[in-house]
């Protein structure tokens, strides 16, 4: 999850993954690192990501970014359906609710 702050605009950016039936970053993505795992949700295979960041512009909800340590791009997978971030929140302020179908 990727939080942008803009105070002085009032205005403030969360990116985060939705899943994407067709992923426009996927399709972006010239090497297939980006690809839709057997249980249906999309990933980054980090040893096929070379850092083009072709992916990151693609994305329409801003959820793709580089990671400072290796210049790969990451997103949230949601865990594979269990979103350690949520188990992890002290208050209970994050819950991920999945819309069926």
């Amino acid at each position: 999850v990727q939080v942008v702050l803009k105070p002085f605009d009032a205005v403030n950016e969360i990116g985060i993954c939705r899943q994407c039936g067709k992923a426009p970053c996927a399709v972006a993505c010239k090497l297939g690192a980006i690809r839709q795992a057997p249980d249906g949700y999309w990933v980054i295979d980090a040893d096929l990501c070379d850092g083009c960041q072709d992916c990151i512009p693609a994305c329409p909800f801003n959820a793709l970014f580089v990671n400072s340590l290796n210049g790969h791009v990451i997103k949230c997978e949601l865990c594979l359906g269990d979103p350690q971030c949520v188990l992890a929140c002290p208050t209970g302020a994050l819950v991920i609710r999945i819309a069926p179908g």
